[in-house]
């Protein structure tokens, strides 16, 4: 971090007082940007799976109480941490309260982590608000949350490898817990996390040792994951699902500038243009300055992490088993690695302030342009939503449909197929998808119930027939107004609520 000449005995300074607390300031600011859709939107966040997380933070609850006997805890899977997380939330909070808290929390907790990094390596202040828009990407819109949590575990995981001097039993213990906390907020990230220390180690002058230290440190984390792969697997394999993965977009349709925007921004507007070329920019001209005038590129572990997470990015499938958006969930946070080793040849007195106040202005406009959507979205995309929800009846099976597969806002595909699950969350339903199918939840089936409708129906809505629907008692429907139109006669179906493109319908005349 930068030096600041002492004053003499009784002066002040602001610019001192400043420098003092800088990263502190800037960290507080950044939170209060990234704050403001969240205090703008009324109730809905527009991610994908977050619905979904709800339902298994409330199942969660509902099988220690006992309530729930046909399903279990899984006490050992990985990504599972966000799942308690919001289960403590819910006890508190109502649901979507809850949601906001959590979602706000684990962003708050890994740009809190970007500013400790940076000051740790000694990097440029501004990279935390530019870091903070990229937080904002493809991963973030599909709900992705024990995603993001892994990140901010690997964060702090990074951080106490770099400050690595003394290693005894205490240390030992220490490390070995935050390995555990990034196994259990997400398996992908300790694989990243064993790659980056071995990073830190291999450049260590006391590598020998820290070996051994990142051999028993990381052995519990490791251990339970080779544990438990194995038999989700064969979980997997066993229940019928394509295991292979699966290329959509080629190496070089990946490079392409609409791609590469696209993936670090979930909105569709054009400022994700310019946040790719403000990013990009930052990153060269550090270099450039880097090679011209001798500066040392800050943090040789992180760059080559960065370089190596582009790499998967560009060659790793599309899909591989459940797991979407394999590759490019990466780019967001390669770029945040390469912004962290390279600002610092920018830190230069004349730049600075002028570069800090650029990165906040660019937060800032960006927070209210997200606020902004959201806003829109809930008014528009998820109207009738809240009152389908609340004209419900408790304890019923629900069938979720949804006909509008794209939003005209945010740009992931299926953006409202989870939304059914919020009847699971405030009204104790049962739902035709449910992530307690999947073996590798927390909360999961003991014996999968057979399904006698079509499979996918939230997915693939087109596909539903008058039959499916004699399954259900309710169906939540997302449709145009020409659509909700036919539904009645189609399905026979009862219109329960009457406004919004989210509607409640009886089945058979039930209500």
């Amino acid at each position: 971090m930068r030096q600041v000449a002492p004053l003499a005995p009784g002066q002040a300074s602001a610019e001192e007082a400043f420098a003092r607390k800088e990263f502190f300031l800037v960290t507080l600011l950044t939170i209060a940007l990234i704050a403001i859709p969240f205090a703008a939107v009324a109730h809905w966040l527009p991610m994908i799976d977050l619905p979904q997380h709800l339902s298994q933070a409330h199942l969660a609850g509902k099988v220690l109480s006992g309530a729930q006997p046909d399903k279990m805890i899984n006490w050992l899977s990985p990504d599972t941490l966000t799942t308690w997380f919001l289960a403590c939330l819910l006890i508190f909070l109502p649901p979507l309260a809850a949601a906001k808290v959590a979602v706000l929390g684990l962003l708050m907790l890994s740009i809190l982590g970007i500013a400790l990094l940076a000051r740790r390596i000694g990097a440029s202040p501004a990279v935390v608000p530019l870091s903070a828009a990229l937080l904002f990407n493809q991963p973030f819109y599909w709900g992705f949350l024990p995603f993001l949590a892994g990140f901010a575990a690997f964060l702090f995981l990074v951080i106490a490898w770099l400050g690595l001097a003394r290693t005894s039993w205490r240390t030992l213990v220490f490390l070995a817990l935050l390995f555990l906390l990034v196994y259990f907020s997400h398996v992908l990230w300790l694989a990243v996390a064993m790659l980056a220390v071995l990073l830190i180690v291999l450049v260590s002058p006391d590598r020998n040792v820290k070996l051994r230290v990142m051999f028993f440190s990381a052995l519990p984390a490791v251990g339970i994951a080779l544990f438990w792969y194995p038999s989700m697997r064969n979980n997997w394999m066993n229940a019928g699902f394509d295991m292979s993965p699966i290329w959509n977009v080629p190496m070089l349709g990946r490079l392409h500038p609409d791609y590469a925007a696209n993936m670090i921004s979930g909105l569709e507007t054009d400022f994700n243009f310019f946040l790719l070329f403000t990013t990009l920019l930052f990153i060269l001209v550090g270099i450039g300055r880097a090679a011209a005038k001798g500066h040392r590129i800050i943090s040789a572990p992180l760059l080559a992490l960065a370089a190596i997470l582009l790499a998967a990015y560009l060659v790793m499938p599309d899909q591989y088993n459940f797991t979407v958006l394999f590759a490019v969930r990466w780019v967001s946070y390669m770029f945040i690695f390469f912004l962290l080793g390279c600002f610092a040849p920018i830190h230069a007195a004349k730049w600075r302030v002028g570069i800090l106040i650029f990165c906040f202005m660019s937060l800032g406009g960006y927070a209210l342009l997200t606020a902004s959507t959201w806003n829109k979205m809930e008014k528009e995309e998820l109207s009738g939503l809240m009152q389908a929800m609340e004209k419900l009846p408790r304890g019923q099976n629900v069938l979720g449909l949804d006909f509008i597969k794209e939003s005209a806002r945010i740009n992931p595909s299926t953006p409202f197929a989870n939304n059914a699950a919020y009847a699971q969350v405030f009204k104790d339903c049962e739902v035709n998808s449910s992530f307690a199918e999947h073996a590798s939840s927390l909360v999961t089936y003991k014996t999968m119930p057979s399904r006698q409708y079509t499979k996918g129906l939230s997915f693939n809505s087109e596909l539903v027939t008058r039959r499916d629907v004699e399954f259900f008692s309710y169906v939540l429907v997302n449709a145009n107004e020409t659509t909700h139109g036919k539904l009645a006669v189609s399905l026979g179906l009862t219109p329960v609520t009457h406004d919004g493109r989210w509607r409640l319908y009886a089945v058979n005349g039930r209500d």
